[in-house]
């Protein structure tokens, strides 16, 4: 069903992919470096969805770890 609905919203999307690097400028992140099937690509996006559910992207980006504790 979530496929679908991505299909249908026009949302690119890449199932298989890992995540080498990202390259940033001024806090944002202009590219993603990925690896795939089909070999080794770059995406440009306005928005970004980290769904590697550890926040690679972010980590990768430097950005600062949250991690849900107070101190």
């Amino acid at each position: 069903i979530y496929d679908d609905m991505l299909v249908k919203s026009g949302t690119t999307f890449s199932f298989h992919t890992h995540l080498l690097d990202v390259q940033c400028t001024g806090g944002h992140v202009d590219y993603a470096i990925c690896m795939g099937k089909s070999g080794l690509f770059a995406v440009k996006a306005a928005a970004y969805v980290d769904a590697t559910g550890d926040g690679d992207v972010a980590g990768v980006a430097g950005a600062d770890d949250i991690d849900g504790e107070q101190e």
